[in-house]
């Protein structure tokens, strides 16, 4: 009885409970999000005031005056590791209705003989259709199918799709044929000269961009527009970001990718080009906002920062900013791009007459 009088009766602390349990859903949701089990939602649009916004703009404009919103690995939202790989919150449909036109779409060569394909990926990531973990991924036919469908019902618009052949060892006359062979299915679809177009011509279409060679040697106007610029990979700051590649004899671009500059850095080289900008009729630029630098390439954390820096920017409408390439895109972002073009403005409805008021009956004479 001695013993049993002598215990000390435990007390019950709530605080310490409420810590373990936060400390037990920490251990679970942290490596559930690493890994990209679960995924962070994108935004929720009521309505897309800027899916259609080319049909202001003047058809015999050059595409390359255009100021036009991208994203960068376009289709990496349903990504492994997510915490390294991801940077968008929308898929390509959902970009598409925002006003996003420019698309970097990284493929590699998946299966073999009859049943070769060229899926997305980044980073030897692939790209899979939702955040389920054993999804497929993502095939540039399923975004070619997205496309097609988007400008069946916003025939005014277009896209352009920038192809980089992802994996080194991927033959480039596999990856062209794969993809001439997606042309050949979709008649009419594609752009493929190599020079640059007015708005009208390609209105309805993908223009097509290629980041690998022309091993199939089918020439400057069924192979797209050359965008074979090497990647910026160095960290070096340098005195020009900005450097400039020639597609043709007669048209070029001039591109800012330098993904590995720590998020100031990269931020001033942006600003270069907003602060000069160059875009011409034979001239892109190409803007690039994407950042992967710091521990364990935090893309969202340098994408938040750079974004708000945008945002803050006054861009000056008319001026020929170029393309930009977005981490992470909203539509606060691709709105700002597409109102710094010059917009014809909306022709709004007439109002409708009020019926004109019968005039009274004459009374009958008097008999």
């Amino acid at each position: 009885m001695a013993n049993k009088k002598g215990r000390r009766r435990r007390r019950f602390r709530p605080f310490k409970l409420l810590f373990t349990l936060l400390l037990l859903a920490v251990i679970v949701l942290v490596p559930l999000y690493f890994f990209g089990i679960i995924y962070p939602d994108g935004e929720e649009a009521g309505s897309y005031p800027e899916e259609n916004w080319m049909a202001q703009v003047e058809g015999n404009r050059q595409l390359s005056t255009l100021n036009l919103p991208g994203t960068a690995d376009s289709a990496a939202r349903y990504v492994f590791p997510s915490v390294t790989k991801q940077t968008q919150l929308t898929g390509l449909e959902e970009q598409m209705k925002l006003g996003y036109r420019v698309f970097d779409l990284h493929v590699r060569i998946e299966g073999s003989g009859q049943y070769q394909k060229l899926v997305l990926c980044t980073g030897g990531a692939e790209c899979r259709q939702s955040a389920y973990f054993l999804d497929t991924a993502v095939s540039l036919s399923d975004a070619v199918i997205t496309a097609r469908e988007f400008m069946e019902n916003h025939p005014a618009e277009t896209v352009v799709f920038i192809l980089t052949k992802e994996k080194e060892d991927d033959d480039p006359a596999v990856v062209q044929q794969l993809v001439s062979n997606l042309i050949e299915k979709n008649h009419n679809l594609f752009y493929t000269a190599n020079r640059i177009p007015n708005l009208d011509a390609v209105r309805g279409k993908i223009v097509l961009c290629r980041r690998y060679e022309d091993a199939l040697e089918l020439g400057e106007n069924f192979s797209g527009l050359n965008f074979c610029y090497p990647e910026q990979h160095s960290s070096t700051v340098l005195a020009n970001a900005a450097e400039t590649f020639y597609l043709n004899t007669q048209d070029g671009i001039m591109v800012q990718n330098h993904s590995q500059y720590d998020r100031g850095d990269k931020w001033m080289a942006a600003r270069s080009l907003l602060d000069e900008p160059m875009a011409a009729d034979h001239m892109f630029v190409l803007n690039s906002l994407h950042c992967e630098s710091g521990f364990l390439h935090w893309i969202r954390w340098n994408a938040k920062e750079i974004n708000e820096k945008f945002t803050a920017y006054t861009l000056t409408e008319g001026n020929p900013y170029g393309i930009f390439m977005f981490d992470y895109a909203d539509s606060a972002l691709a709105e700002k791009v597409i109102h710094s073009n010059t917009l014809i403005p909306k022709e709004e409805p007439a109002p409708a007459e009020a019926p004109a008021e019968e005039a009274p009956a004459e009374a009958p004479p008097a008999e």
